[in-house]
């Protein structure tokens, strides 16, 4: 597997292996404190497995993830177009020529499966809050491509990320409808 994908492409993986080593040392002194007589609640015992089993979701999904992109024939294709991406936004989305990559999310988008992009800016009692771009996928799903500066200080980034996206598929609809 590429280093350099896999770390960009990695969702908290560090965090998640803190959280579930944090979980099965809860699990060992629980069953220490158990041993030595003193008096435990064994439904905590319960609690702490299940939790250490939903800790591990996210790392098995992970994994499963970089074997079936290392199986797939496009591979190659993908890591070459990951290496001459464009990065933009503080790095946190790359722009190659067949795939956008967002940092953190464990997947790549395909240029043609963009239908929309538009500018979503919220407020909260009168003052922006969030402001972040968004595209519609295929299957209708509102998604984020990146979180934007407020007060419209990347207003000239957002425009070169639309012209990128226009250029790779100019069927994309611009603006919130």
């Amino acid at each position: 597997m590429h280093k350099e994908l896999k770390k960009y492409l990695s969702a908290y993986k560090f965090w998640w292996t803190v959280l579930t080593v944090f979980i099965a040392l809860l699990i060992v002194v629980f069953i220490v404190c158990a041993i030595a007589g003193n008096d435990v609640e064994y439904a905590g015992l319960v609690v702490f497995v299940v939790a250490l089993g939903l800790s591990l979701i996210p790392q098995y999904k992970s994994k499963k993830f970089y074997e079936k992109l290392e199986q797939d024939s496009q591979y190659w294709r993908i890591v070459e177009d990951f290496e001459k991406s464009l990065p933009m936004r503080k790095k946190t989305v790359r722009f190659g020529e067949q795939w956008i990559f967002r940092k953190g999310k464990e997947g790549f988008l395909k240029y043609e499966d963009i239908t929309q992009v538009y500018q979503y800016i919220h407020k909260q009692n009168f003052v922006e809050n969030e402001r972040k771009l968004k595209y519609v996928d295929k299957a209708g799903k509102e998604r984020t491509l990146c979180n934007l500066e407020l007060r419209g200080k990347s207003d000239e980034e957002v425009k070169q990320m639309i012209l990128l996206i226009l250029n790779k598929n100019p069927d994309v609809k611009i603006g919130y409808t």
